[in-house]
């Protein structure tokens, strides 16, 4: 999203998207990021179209491959092309897995499981925390995690 604005953060990757030219996996990525952003913003379908095109130009996929390369898995987790049991059995580090529990977290906030949310994006919290960077799911996930609790308390994001 963009100053919480996820719609606004949809356009600028929208248009990040069309400028630059990219290679197979870095436009993954990209598209990753705007099928979040559009999951966010609640535009499920435009995301799960989004989240599609993220993983067609890729070798063997939608064949699950255990691997460490975070967006096509979440790509293809997002519209049902990975169980979330195989979902989980991919191969990722310590950040890795904290980010992964984030889209996690908006996977079950968008299933309007909030409880499960409100735990997966504290898991993520908590992990991302102690990284040595920052990086963009961790404000998220504190951003939503103050959202769905409905209250103004703070999420310690400094572990």
């Amino acid at each position: 999203t963009l100053g919480g604005d996820p719609d606004r953060g949809a356009e600028a990757i929208e248009k990040a998207i069309d400028m630059a030219e990219y290679d197979e996996g870095r436009l993954t990525s990209r598209y990753t990021d705007l099928g979040i952003a559009l999951s966010v913003a609640g535009r499920h379908q435009e995301a799960r179209g989004v989240f599609e095109k993220a993983i067609a130009g890729l070798d063997g996929w939608p064949t699950p491959k255990p691997s460490g390369n975070l967006p096509p898995g979440t790509s293809a987790y997002f519209p049902d092309n990975l169980s979330l049991a195989q979902y989980l059995d991919r191969r990722v580090n310590k950040e890795q897995a904290s980010q992964r529990s984030f889209f996690l977290g908006l996977r079950m906030e968008i299933e309007g499981r909030i409880d499960d949310a409100i735990s997966a994006y504290q898991s993520a919290v908590e992990v991302m925390a102690d990284s040595p960077y920052t990086p963009w799911q961790l404000n998220l996930a504190a951003y939503r995690l103050r959202g769905l609790r409905g209250d103004a308390q703070e999420v310690d994001t400094n572990g």
